[in-house]
């Protein structure tokens, strides 16, 4: 069976959006009406001024990861200030009863540093990256809900059978369309959705699996 894992990165719209807060209320709603439970990325900064939809969130029963305070490029910073960022979100979701260790994303998936161990600032935080391997480029202007689902879903079936973590954002207008084509289209395929968390388990189940195996050639 085919698993696909959805992320949903929750952050200030950084392109033209008519409604960000009423995207990400209808992207609840399409996660409710399929049943599955998504990874929510969630920038410390947008859970401060919307602590009410971090909520709604959580009482959804879906997981949270950290996507950094202030969505700055890691890039542009400092080892000091990557692990002072990702611990400043951590203690904001912390004070609303949300443990988001070990999953981070970093804005714009971006782990690039001219001078900076970037895996090793995350990883003092307490956390570890996870990127994507299929998105519909959700956030580009215009872009049609229709265009975004067809597109994740093709990057869904190149990386099966490996679970395939799918990227979606919280504000764009077309975002909450194109999840629901998606989520339609990949269970007709038979797919069945998990958290990162259920991915992680499975992944290590399969480690302990190959290395029994290993021990008993």
């Amino acid at each position: 069976m085919p698993l696909a894992s959805i992320t949903v990165d929750t952050e200030f719209a950084d392109q033209p959006a008519a409604d960000p807060l009423g995207a990400a209320d209808e992207i609840l709603a399409v996660l409710s009406r399929h049943g599955v439970k998504a990874t929510f990325f969630i920038v410390g900064s947008w859970a401060r001024a919307h602590p009410e939809r971090v909520l709604a969130i959580k009482h959804e029963g879906h997981q949270i990861g950290n996507h950094s305070y202030s969505h700055c490029a890691l890039g542009r910073m400092t080892e000091a200030g990557i692990t002072e960022d990702l611990i400043a979100c951590r203690r904001v979701l912390a004070d609303l009863g949300i443990e988001t260790r070990p999953w981070f994303r970093a804005p714009y998936g971006d782990l690039t540093h001219d001078t900076v161990d970037v895996k090793k600032a995350i990883s003092r935080a307490g956390y570890q990256h996870v990127h994507w391997d299929a998105r519909g480029e959700d956030w580009r202007p215009g872009s049609r809900g229709e265009e975004i689902a067809q597109m994740t879903i093709d990057d869904a079936r190149r990386c099966w059978p490996r679970p395939a973590v799918l990227l979606f954002h919280s504000w764009p207008d077309a975002a909450p369309r194109a999840l629901e084509l998606t989520l339609s289209s990949l269970r007709s395929e038979g797919a069945k959705f998990v958290t990162l968390d259920q991915v992680g388990r499975r992944q290590m189940a399969i480690g302990r699996l190959r290395a029994a195996v290993g021990r008993a050639l």
